[in-house]
């Protein structure tokens, strides 16, 4: 896939093709934040609104005789166009998603280009077993679909529990959005990605997680009418990137309940972010702070705020490796280089190349020249598949 832009804040034009692990590095203010930024929003919100129909055939096939089967090969130039036809949508609510004045982005134009053989190749990999996908679209119906690892068939059944069927248009519409969906059923190799996006403001957000937390709670009195009366609006003067962030940060308690598939099959990964950090990091169940435990200290631990600046600005990358982190999910990691010694500037280029050849996609922008040459030094060295990094831009 390449994300292509024109005219966004001081971007002029650029092309940049999403790999397994894709860098951007470049000067101050050139618009490296603008662009990763609108890349992890189109990501994050363009499957609740991409739909694929489905020809008037296999709706009559569904509602006379109950199933159909669907070759996905047959709609995968559909596939594309849907995809296209999402990106104005997409672009029109960008003032929005990224909090600016629409003016600023009066001229700014946003493509997505998928090819065939791109679609064609993510279809053909195995699944790791039957993919099963079943979607409610009345109190009493449902459409099962089914696909089978190696094959590209789908068989599509309509489950009905009422005494009437749901109308035609309710099935058209619930079968346009589950084929886009059955694009996307490999895990592990998705066409689209789910993203995961680490901005700048982590350190601020981390310290404050506590305040936040509160004030989501209603806890400070002063706080709680203007809560009640904003409610919706929570947040909403912050770009979508750090909002997601911030609801992340501030579910730190469930998310650490959870082992992530990095912690589960690659835990020297997890290890080496705790080499880097020089600890690990848990909320504490009683106060609900997020402690350091430093590493050969079992008894003591720390605060954020009594802990170094390296440690605040690992901690939710170390959360997102050991508690999140998935196989075909893209992590968007700004500046990772962030309060980093130049030695684990190089150390965390490794991890990131881990976590690459461990399946995660990873999309950096930096102005590190360590992490730079240490991710060239890997490639050199064979310390990475040379394919990982398609675009450096």
């Amino acid at each position: 896939m390449t994300f292509s832009v024109e005219n966004l804040g001081p971007i002029s034009q650029a092309d940049v093709e999403i790999g397994d692990l894709t860098v951007v590095c470049g000067r101050n203010n050139n618009g490296k934040t603008y662009f990763t930024y609108t890349l992890a929003t189109f990501l994050s919100t363009i499957k609740s609104n991409l739909t694929l129909p489905v020809s008037d055939e296999i709706i009559d096939s569904l509602v006379n005789v109950g199933e159909v089967q669907i070759n996905l090969n047959d709609y995968i130039a559909r596939y594309i166009n849907a995809v296209r036809a999402v990106v104005p949508m997409f672009r029109n609510n960008l003032p929005r998603f990224l909090a600016m004045h629409p003016d600023k982005f009066r001229d700014a134009r946003i493509e997505v280009d998928l090819l065939p053989n791109e679609v064609e190749d993510r279809l053909a990999l195995p699944l790791q077993s039957q993919n099963e996908t079943t979607l409610r679209i009345t109190e009493g119906a449902s459409i099962r679909a089914i696909r089978d690892s190696g094959s590209t068939l789908v068989r599509v059944s309509l489950l009905n529990k009422s005494s009437e069927l749901p109308s035609r248009n309710t099935i058209a519409d619930a079968m346009a959005f589950l084929m886009a969906r059955m694009f996307d059923d490999i895990p592990e190799k998705p066409i689209l990605p789910d993203v995961f996006a680490i901005t700048c403001e982590r350190t601020g957000a981390m310290i404050f997680r506590t305040e936040l937390v509160k004030i989501r709670e209603g806890k400070y009195s002063e706080l709680i009418e203007s809560q009640r009366t904003r409610r919706a609006e929570r947040f909403s003067n912050y770009q979508r990137p750090i909002v997601n962030e911030l609801n992340f940060i501030l579910d730190l308690a469930e998310v650490q309940k959870r082992k992530s598939y990095i912690a589960e099959h690659h835990q020297e990964i997890v290890s080496a972010v705790m080499e880097i950090s020089g600890g690990s990091y848990r909320v504490d169940e009683n106060t609900n702070q997020v402690r350091f435990y430093p590493m050969g200290d079992v008894e003591h631990s720390l605060s954020l705020l009594e802990s170094s600046s390296t440690v605040r600005s690992l901690a939710e990358f170390y959360f997102y490796v050991a508690h999140k982190a998935r196989p075909g999910q893209l992590l968007v990691f700004d500046e990772p280089e962030l309060n980093l010694h130049p030695e684990n500037q190089r150390r965390i280029a490794r991890v990131l190349a881990m976590l690459s050849n461990a399946g995660v996609r990873v999309f950096v922008t930096t102005h590190s020249d360590y992490i730079m040459r240490e991710l060239n030094a890997l490639v050199r060295l064979g310390g990475m598949h040379s394919s990982a990094i398609p675009s450096v831009l």
